[in-house]
C-alpha cells in the first residue's frame, strides 16, 4: 500500500508543479500579439486538457482497489510522461 500512497504523492505533486507552469506559460501568451496569442491560447487549452485526464486518471488510480492499482500505475506514468514532454515542448517552443 505503501508504494500507492508514495506513487499518488508523486504524481500529485508534478500535478501542482504543471498547474504552476501552464499558468506562467498563459501569462507569457497572454503578452503576445492577437494572432499569436490565438494559436498559443489553443495549445494552452490541449494542454489544460491533458492535464485534466491526467488528473482523472490519478483519482481512478487513488480509488483503485488493491487488484487493479498496479495495473492502472502503468497507464498513470505513462500519461504523466506526455504531458510533462507536452508541457517542456511548450514552455521551449514560446521561448523561442
Amino acid at each position: 500500500m505503501t508504494d500507492r500512497n508514495e506513487l499518488v504523492e508523486r504524481l500529485e505533486g508534478r500535478l501542482d508543479q504543471w498547474d504552476r507552469q501552464i499558468e506562467q506559460l498563459q501569462t507569457r501568451t497572454d503578452r503576445l500579439d492577437t494572432e499569436a496569442r490565438t494559436a498559443w491560447q489553443q495549445s494552452l487549452d490541449r494542454l489544460r486538457d491533458r492535464r485534466d485526464q491526467a488528473r482523472q486518471q490519478l483519482d481512478e488510480l487513488r480509488s483503485a482497489s488493491a487488484d487493479t492499482w498496479q495495473e492502472l500505475r502503468a497507464g498513470a506514468e505513462q500519461a504523466w510522461q506526455e504531458l510533462g514532454d507536452a508541457v517542456r515542448s511548450a514552455a521551449d517552443q514560446l521561448k523561442q
